[in-house]
């Protein structure tokens, strides 16, 4: 793509080349797989390193261990993925969590909701129709 722009030629004007811009949007989400596991495996290092910090920051009454297991749970739900576009952007969203979590960004409620998620009492279920309880069950 060539774009005039102004500048200091005879003319006034010379031709700059820049790439399309969905290119560049998408520029940083463009890894190669090997590389992208080396990022994914850096950001559950560096989760589970943080896991002591964020249960004594939020007051969780759950073990270390624990909690590194959950987090371990949590990066096996994804394991399948293998598109690296796909890959990259849930790298991203684990940072930016971690990084809220550590600066307390998140209540003790949203990280409590990430290490024990909770199904439906049986008063809400028992409030539901059929197809409201198919679609939370997630069938």
């Amino acid at each position: 793509h060539k774009v005039l722009q102004r500048g200091r030629t005879q003319g006034g004007w010379r031709i700059a080349r820049y790439p399309p811009a969905p290119e560049m949007a998408l520029r940083a989400f463009k890894q190669p797989a090997a590389r992208l596991t080396g990022t994914a495996l850096a950001l559950f290092r560096n989760c589970c390193r943080n896991v002591p910090t964020v249960l004594t920051l939020f007051d969780v009454d759950m073990s270390v261990r624990e909690a590194r297991g959950k987090v371990k749970d949590m990066f096996r739900q994804n394991a399948h993925i293998e598109d690296p576009r796909t890959a990259a952007i849930l790298v991203h969203k684990g940072k930016a969590e971690l990084q809220e979590a550590m600066l307390q960004y998140k209540t003790k409620a949203q990280i409590m909701y990430l290490l024990e998620p909770r199904d439906l009492t049986e008063k809400q279920n028992s409030s539901l129709d059929a197809d409201e309880a198919e679609f939370f069950r997630g069938s």
